[in-house]
């Protein structure tokens, strides 16, 4: 396995570190889940800007069947769009 090293803010890290030892999980092992299924597509990552500079993103649980019916959409939108093109 290679090493790599991350910067996280004081802040985050110590949140992160207590959410973490909560779900009796380090906060390496969160990173490597995120950063796995970040890779995989399985989840995306965004933010929005308003003009108080708050960022905002939303963690929504789906359940395997659900994914699979929002995979079923999302590959007959793209099917869709490519045969308008």
């Amino acid at each position: 396995m290679a090493i790599t090293t991350l910067s996280i803010d004081k802040d985050i890290r110590d949140l992160a570190a207590k959410r973490a030892k909560m779900d009796k999980m380090s906060v390496s092992v969160v990173a490597r889940m995120l950063l796995r299924d970040y890779a995989q597509g399985k989840i995306s990552i965004g933010s929005t800007f308003s003009a108080s500079e708050t960022y905002h993103t939303e963690f929504i649980e789906v359940d395997n069947e659900i994914q699979k019916t929002m995979n079923n959409i999302g590959s007959l939108w793209n099917h869709k769009k490519a045969v308008w093109k």
